[in-house]
């Protein structure tokens, strides 16, 4: 398999004179992976909270894995069935009047498969393993990438699963660095509507 290592700030730059993931692997024996190293600032509620346009809490409904726009890495995208917004609300009108409209939340990395080539972008920040899953309820703090799909503040500081009525961070990596203490859903929205009333 070839690796290919980005820094984060070369994700920005445009595919012009650049090969795609998937012209990589045609020409490597049908595999490439791409090693994308961040480092985010640590993400604290009082930081991420003003930052973030849309703050939500939801249900993961599907994990989609697939090719960026620019081709450069694969992406993992979260499709999020609203249950309460806390901060914005989505730009998006439903269909049919009381009907919730999902929410798209794109993470760099993730494995994926096409016309038999294997494209595997691997995110020190993001482990495979700890991908948000489907039917997993979440809080996640959330910035337009466009007008359908958002991606998460400060990386893996901007999302939160609930389980059992206790919230975590969505990676070990986060919850270290930030040196996250148990909590339950109450204290977390507690905490978080007092920063958002400030």
């Amino acid at each position: 398999m070839t690796r290919v290592v980005l820094c984060f700030a070369l994700l920005a730059l445009p595919l012009q004179g650049r090969v795609s993931m998937l012209d990589t692997a045609r020409r490597n024996g049908g595999s490439v992976l791409v090693t994308v190293d961040i480092d985010s600032p640590v993400g604290v509620l009082s930081d991420v909270i003003p930052e973030s346009d849309l703050i939500v809490r939801g249900i993961v409904q599907s994990v989609t894995p697939r090719i960026s726009d620019d081709e450069r890495i694969v992406v993992t995208e979260y499709e999020i069935t609203p249950t309460r917004f806390y901060k914005g609300s989505s730009a998006q009108s439903a269909a049919t009047p009381g009907a919730t409209v999902s929410l798209v939340v794109q993470q760099p990395g993730g494995t994926l498969i096409v016309d038999n080539l294997l494209l595997k972008t691997d995110v020190n920040e993001f482990p495979e393993g700890e991908f948000l899953t489907k039917g997993e309820d979440v809080v996640l703090f959330l910035s337009p990438i466009d007008r359908r799909r958002f991606r998460l503040q400060r990386g893996p500081f901007g999302a939160f699963r609930v389980l059992d009525g206790n919230v975590r961070a969505m990676t070990q990596i986060a919850a270290t660095r930030r040196h996250d203490e148990a909590k339950t859903i109450a204290e977390f929205e507690r905490e978080m509507l007092g920063y958002l009333r400030k």
